[in-house]
């Protein structure tokens, strides 16, 4: 069986001596690029720069199963680095690739069971796919593209909907919601506002999660504009009323959206399983995450008479634990079933030579890595908040910034940052 793999029809020990270094080589190869781009999201959420990052990301010789992999590490990091359009090309490559995968070829699935789970395409998580709408949206939000976000939103939406239909919870994103309704408020559209604001609400409720602060102010703000006074009134007794202000429900706002930290790397661990038609155990290699040690921290807007923080509305540290614990029955059934029919492939290649078993052996334990791709540089945690401007001059501050706005036009402003960069990115939006 093995020898079919590699084409021989006479699995003799010499075409094994030759045909072993070019498959390890393969695989070695397969597994090489993912622990740059792990290395490099760990050495981001501690001292390296987003700048350096996206020139690291960038020389990574990927191959086409990794594509979408590729274009997601490197997307968010461009808009990061206030590279927009950039970030819009890569981006929607990763969206696309991701979409054009969901149908997984026969041959792929094959090569999955019988060799190595990184010989699949990477077609990315459920919070991938949805988060990808959501930086691409920031992204034509920053080129003061509000039409470009509007489109991002209604696919993501669509793209919900789908996964819903599946598991009602793998995919929905708060944040998503919330942007949309933002998105939605900056053109003007206040009824469909308030129903993406909703949707982010409920989802936060079912969560038992805490209601930032400029989702509640959203919601008391479109519901009163829309005239929908029971509605107000119920979120009024649900809210700390009083920490909404009359002037924030008025005006314009300033939005923010900071991104925090980077997920926790996807680790190898290996385990022996017991196969009852043999009567022995199988070694297996699965992925694993390790203990979710994130702490959030903070983005602060500081002006002479007020300090503002966001506030956490998704983390994407455990939407993306969430998306691989669903993944793992179907990872480790499939690890099983490769371990046994490589173990059947040794056991009939030792019947025919005991060398020829022994090169075969060495293959398959060399051949049994866990396939541990993800979006290595996605954000830990999305946060939010808004506040009406009042003075002409204040700071923002992240772990790594801080910088001062000038809020010489009353409009709506939309600031993104994250904590892997320097730099903060705002845009001035006449409504």
């Amino acid at each position: 069986m093995i020898a079919a793999y590699l084409g021989l029809k006479t699995p003799t020990v010499n075409r094994w001596r030759f045909a072993l270094p070019v498959i390890l080589l393969l695989l070695s190869a397969c597994t090489a690029n993912n622990r740059t781009a792990a290395s490099i999201a760990q050495q981001l959420n501690r001292t390296m720069a987003a700048e350096t990052a996206v020139e690291k990301i960038a020389k990574i010789d990927y191959n086409d199963r990794d594509t979408a992999q590729h274009y997601l590490n490197l997307g968010y990091l461009q808009l990061v680095t206030g590279d927009f359009d950039s970030a819009i090309s890569s981006l929607t490559r990763a969206k696309v690739t991701m979409r054009n995968l969901q149908a997984m070829s026969v041959s792929e699935n094959l090569s999955a069971v019988t060799v190595n789970e990184t010989l699949r395409a990477y077609t990315g998580w459920p919070t991938d796919r949805v988060m990808t709408h959501g930086l691409l949206a920031i992204a034509y939000i920053m080129k003061s593209d509000v039409d470009g976000a509007r489109v991002e939103m209604l696919q993501a939406d669509t793209l919900m909907q789908q996964l819903a239909e599946s598991n009602n919870e793998l995919g929905q994103l708060a944040f998503i919601r919330y942007l949309a309704g933002l998105v939605y408020e900056l053109n003007g559209e206040t009824d469909n506002a308030l129903i993406s604001y909703r949707k982010s609400y409920e989802i936060v409720e079912q969560r038992s999660q805490f209601v930032p602060h400029a989702l509640q102010v959203a919601l008391l703000r479109m519901s009163q504009q829309v005239g929908l006074k029971n509605e107000y009134d119920q979120y009024r007794a649900a809210f700390d009323v009083e920490a909404v202000n009359q002037s924030e429900m008025q005006g314009v706002a300033h939005h923010v959206i900071y991104f925090d930290g980077v997920v926790s790397q996807l680790k190898e661990t290996r385990t022996m399983v017991w196969y009852d038609i043999d009567g022995t155990y199988l070694n297996v290699a699965l992925p694993r995450f390790g203990r979710d040690n994130y702490s959030p921290r903070n983005a602060t807007v500081e002006t002479q008479s007020n300090l503002l923080r966001t506030e956490m509305i998704e983390d994407l540290e455990r939407r993306a634990r969430n998306d691989f614990d669903d993944e793992l029955p179907r990872i480790t059934a499939t690890a099983v079933a490769r371990a046994a029919t490589k173990y059947a492939a040794v056991k009939s290649a030792h019947d025919q030579d005991p060398m020829l078993g022994a090169f075969a052996n060495i293959l398959t334990l060399a051949s049994e890595v866990a396939d541990l791709r993800q979006w290595n540089t996605m954000p830990s945690s999305a946060q939010v908040a808004r506040y009406i401007p009042n003075l002409p001059l204040y700071s923002v501050a992240t772990p790594r910034a801080n910088v001062e706005i000038t809020n010489d036009n009353p409009s709506h402003t939309v600031i993104f940052l994250t904590s892997i960069s320097s730099s903060a990115h705002f845009v001035q939006l006449n409504q």
